[in-house]
């Protein structure tokens, strides 16, 4: 809005009773932190987070909202709008998985723990074979019940 106000030289409380009101009337905008942010705009971002998400297979979200410069909250439940529609994965924590990823982790997991012939720390199969020491807990949980 600052921009506006300085193209425009008008006051600041007007640029910004112009864009709360515009804001108000149309639901393709919103305002987050001052900024004017587009539904278009928004659309992109899920579009962008997906194909992180298909090239890595995880991805922090702590990370996109550095490199969105968007605030932590609003990434998560802008993530979780677009869960199953634009952006396919699973959130667990502070990160996105793709199923691929969750499903190859489950294998690795359970290999390791068939080849264990004593007793070990989980902590030393996630390091020994590099594995997301979170995701890996939950998941032999889940195998455990």
């Amino acid at each position: 809005m600052i921009g506006i106000q300085k193209c425009c030289d008008v006051g600041t409380e007007h640029v910004q009773d112009m864009v709360k009101s515009i804001v108000k009337k149309n639901r393709k905008f919103q305002l987050l932190a001052g900024e004017v942010i587009t539904s278009k705009y928004l659309d992109g971002i899920a579009q962008e987070i997906n194909e992180k998400l298909q090239n890595s297979g995880q991805v922090e979200m702590t990370h996109l909202s550095q490199e969105f410069d968007l605030p932590a909250t609003f990434i998560v439940d802008h993530i979780k709008a677009h869960i199953g529609t634009t952006i396919m994965g699973r959130i667990h924590q502070t990160q996105l998985y793709t199923e691929a990823f969750v499903r190859r982790l489950k294998s690795q997991i359970r290999g390791a723990l068939h080849a264990v012939t004593l007793p070990v720390a989980l902590k030393t199969i996630c390091d020994t074979f590099k594995l997301d020491h979170k995701m890996a807990f939950s998941e032999v949980v889940k195998m455990v019940e």
